[in-house]
């Protein structure tokens, strides 16, 4: 066996190291001095090498060997206290789980290089607005963000535009444009929308991102005329294709447009938008017969590609970005004929592009950090409470440590034993806490998603395992060396006179329970100001019903249906709805309700040049009433004011309060924002409804116009049922499914689900902080309770022949469960005194994120404190009626 070769291989080093000694010695007496006996000795023996070789060698396999036998021992001492391993190892495991979940996430979305090749070199052309929009420009992105200075970024250009850069700016090499868009896809006989990207023909190659299978998109498929092709991205091909081969070469309708499906992308790729999932990359050469309106190839005015590229090497980034600004003044000065002033600048950015477009990483960095903070001071907690648990198993172990060290131990071997032991424990609490982490970063996506179906690659992949087993061994280390050491410093005489059980003061102890309560103040008084803040939006009057709603989207556009066709194909779909036993009304809005977006723009009422802002809500006559939203003044719109030349518009309150005030709003009239070229028709206010929210329950009521849904933007055919129902809605999917499918069974429906699941969906993130804040806090509160418990626990049983004498003094039982509990509580002071100013310090970096509640809210702060000091009570009770519960006479004899 190896261990056998080994002691042999230790054998001949020892007899070759005698060898050595007995040849120096003897020509020690022959008169030279120690230091040339030796070298004569080597060169006698002619194996100097050899011997240091051996003693190197048999030296690592001793560290080895002792190594083993410390993770042995630790082993066999984790399983012979089952207690003391189950708290400390669930203790840590939640800490470190909690943390791993929150590092997934923010991996996933904010550190994380998109999957391409060199990733550091991409960059994201970006201008800054310095008097609104360019000349004559009009940007679709929506992709705006901020710099690192705050101000307003746009990554939108024109396609021309980007056509100019790949052609005339050599600074920049693989130029790469694309533009997200929604489609209307027909497989096997059945619609559905799918989210996708727009890409230029060198998309794929520019980025060095290869398919799995097949092929990516090549400049050749990008040509005018050619057939159409689309790239599946892994996850939309797993869900609607069960991820066979065989869908290479099928043929689909897009926005019924044949497409043939050449290659599939990895799981990894989510394109230049990561955190959106994207189901399939087309061609550019696809826009005219299948994009909105605005999404226009040769018209310079309209912005909405987004572009990408590299840095040529040895061209810095200002170089690059001023000969882009030089290009595109050009462009914009030969087909406007207006020179840029300082007035209407574009300033071009490039910024980096590693992790692609970065606008939801900026939406969710400050959610992710937060989490990253709370999930921190779990950790923290537990490591204190693995701290407090080992220097009470090492308090235990006090005779042992003497006895060793009393028969020739030394202490460093001694101490680098104890470290092994927690660094075990660390590594064990680290693989519970991957089985933590799994379901939890689950969750906290479902969570931030939102409205929004994230598409990021979560995974506990190699960085996420590393991570794991950085903080599980840093955590062993540092929080296992204090109790070590302190339990190395033992005097052997004076833990040889200490009885079991009894050990060095409980000083450290104490102080460390302290700071755990302190820590649990903090997440207490923040769960109870994002529970607070959750309970106040819940309890916002929104204006409009919510049960017995359900609500889903359609857009005919995508399947060809002009705007005309698409009107009266919604009269169709609403008699059919109608029409189905148990359905109550049926309204159509262009936008849901609380869905978090809006349509805005100024409003001119007479002699007013300058305009109004005002939320704009296109519907049909019988959206209102569906919703529950009262007219207060005037009429509803009805069906014969879509049909005459004369338009009708309702406004809300808010718009009477603060554009009309002091006049009868019913008769004035105002002209909406221009959505195109001509100039709109004027409005009339027939009537006036009763405030209601529109984006969001946080968003204070705006001034609001109700218009009908003819009068949208040109060819934007996108709408929203809303069916009032007799029971629940949910039950009416699949009758409602049936009756659109009835008028045209290409027709898509998404987004089906109920008004009162749309409000929950909006309140998302406030869900996930009031759940995630509550389960911190819970946990901390556990784990204070654990080490509370374990200190009084720990000085009952040192104090029992104390506590036995003054019971045989006289001393009443009450008394002693007083003297307990009045140190416990001295403890949950401490902490409390020094956690709540820290609480109150912390909650003002959260204040935006809160609603209806001050950081200082003094109902969170008491109903914290309160919660600890009901705990801490609780947790030294048991010790204290043990200690209650002494016999006097069995603990003298004891001792």
């Amino acid at each position: 066996m190896w261990w056998r070769r080994k002691q042999r291989e230790r054998d001949l080093d020892r007899e070759l190291q005698a060898d050595l000694e007995l040849q120096a010695e003897e020509l020690r007496e022959s008169g030279l001095n120690a230091e040339d006996a030796r070298f004569a000795a080597r060169r006698a023996l002619g194996n100097t090498a050899v011997l240091k070789e051996d003693v190197r060698e048999a030296w690592g396999w001793m560290v080895l060997d002792h190594l083993k036998r410390d993770v042995i021992y630790a082993l066999r001492g984790m399983r012979k206290s089952p207690g003391f391993t189950a708290a400390a190892v669930l203790s840590l495991a939640m800490g470190i789980g909690a943390n791993t979940a929150v590092f997934t996430i923010a991996d996933a979305m904010l550190l994380k290089a998109l999957p391409v090749e060199r990733p550091e070199e991409l960059v994201n052309l970006a201008w800054m607005r310095h008097g609104g929009d360019p000349v004559g420009m009009t940007s679709h992105s929506g992709h705006g963000s901020a710099d690192d200075r705050g101000r307003p970024v746009d990554g939108s250009f024109s396609y021309p535009a980007y056509q100019v850069f790949r052609d005339s700016v050599p600074q920049l090499t693989d130029l790469v444009a694309f533009a997200p868009n929604q489609f209307t896809v027909t497989a096997g006989g059945k619609a559905d929308l799918a989210f996708g990207h727009y890409v230029s023909g060198n998309y794929f190659t520019g980025l060095g991102a290869r398919p799995i299978l097949g092929r990516p998109i090549l400049p050749d498929d990008d040509a005018p005329g050619r057939p159409g092709v689309a790239v599946l991205s892994h996850e939309y091909w797993s869900a609607h294709f069960a991820a066979d081969p065989g869908v290479l070469n099928t043929v689909l309708l897009l926005n019924r447009r044949p497409v043939t499906v050449v290659g599939i992308m990895p799981p990894a790729f989510q394109g230049l938008l990561p955190g959106r999932a994207v189901d399939l990359f087309v061609p550019m050469s696809m826009v005219p017969e299948t994009a909105p309106p605005y999404y226009r190839l040769e018209d310079p005015r309209d912005w909405w590609v987004e572009i990408f590229g590299r840095l040529r090497p040895g061209v810095s980034a200002d170089a690059a970005a001023a000969a882009v600004q030089s290009a595109l003044a050009h462009e914009i000065e030969a087909y406007t004929g207006k020179r840029l002033t300082p007035e209407n600048l574009t300033e071009i950015v490039l910024e980096p592009g590693s992790r692609g477009v970065g606008v939801l990483r900026g939406n969710t960095r400050k959610a992710i950090t937060i989490l990253a903070a709370v999930s921190g001071l779990v950790l923290l907690i537990a490591c204190l409470n693995l701290a407090n648990l080992l220097l009470a198993r090492y308090a235990a172990r006090g005779r042992e440590i003497a006895t060793r060290i009393s028969i020739g131990a030394n202490r460093s071997r001694l101490l680098r034993q104890m470290l092994v032991e927690s660094l075990v424990l660390a590594a064990v609490s680290g693989a519970a806490g991957l089985v933590v982490a799994k379901p939890l970063s689950a969750l906290l996506l479902h969570f931030l998603s939102g409205s929004m179906m994230l598409g990021i690659d979560a995974r506990l992949d190699a960085r996420t395992l590393g991570f794991t087993f950085g903080v599980a061994m840093l955590t062993g280390m540092l929080f296992g060396t204090v109790p070590a050491w302190r339990a190395t410093q033992i005097q052997a005489v004076q833990g040889l006179k200490e009885t079991a059980g009894r050990g060095p003061r409980l000083l450290l102890r104490r102080h460390l329970v302290s700071i755990q309560i302190a820590l649990s103040v903090l997440l207490l008084v923040g769960t109870g100001l994002f529970v607070r803040t959750l309970t106040s939006l819940a309890a916002v009057p929104l204006g409009f019903r919510i049960d017995n709603i359900l609500t889903f989207q359609t857009d005919p556009g995508r399947t060809g249906y002009s705007a005309a066709d698409a009107t009266a194909l919604y009269r169709r779909m609403e008699e059919r709805i109608l029409a189905i036993p148990g359905v109550e009304a049926a309204g159509i809005s262009q936008l849901p309700l609380i869905g978090g977006v809006v349509t805005n723009g100024p409003v001119h009422l007479p002699g007013d040049e300058k305009g109004k802002a005002t939320w704009f809500l296109n519907c049909s006559d019988s959206f209102l009433s569906t919703m529950g939203i009262p007219i207060v003044l005037g009429r509803d719109l009805s069906r014969a004011d879509f049909d005459q030349p004369v338009r009708s518009a309702v406004v809300n309150e808010t718009f009477v309060r603060k554009y009309l005030a002091g006049r009868n709003p019913v008769g004035q009239v105002f002209e909406p924002p221009r959505f195109g070229a001509e100039r709109p028709p004027l409005f009339t206010i027939v009537g006036v409804a009763r405030d209601a929210h529109y984006r969001g329950v946080r968003d204070a009521v705006p001034p609001t116009a109700y218009l009908p849904y003819a009068f949208r933007p040109a060819g934007d055919t996108r709408m929203v049922f809303a069916v009032r129902v007799r029971q629940a809605p949910g039950s009416f999917a699949a009758a409602v499914r049936e009756a659109v499918a009835s008028v045209d069974s290409n027709l898509p429906v998404a987004e089906m689900r109920t008004e009162r699941e749309q409000i929950d969906r909006s309140l998302g993130a406030e869900r996930l902080f009031a759940s995630l804040m509550s389960a911190f806090g819970a946990m901390a509160m556990i784990l204070a309770a654990i080490g509370l418990y374990g200190v009084m626990a720990f000085a009952v049983t040192r104090r029992t022949p104390e506590i036995g004498i003054r019971i045989a003094l006289g001393a009443q039982r009450g008394e002693v469960q007083w003297m307990v509990l009045r140190q416990s509580l001295i403890m949950a002071v401490w902490g409390i005194v020094v956690g709540v100013p820290g609480a109150l310090a912390l909650a003002k970096l959260v204040r935006s994120m809160l609603y209806g509640v001050e950081p200082s809210d003094p109902a969170s702060v008491v109903a914290a404190v309160m919660v600890i000091a009901a705990v801490a009570g609780l947790a030294a009770w048991i010790p204290a009626r043990r200690a209650a519960s002494v016999d006097p006479m069995k603990a003298l004899r004891n001792e």
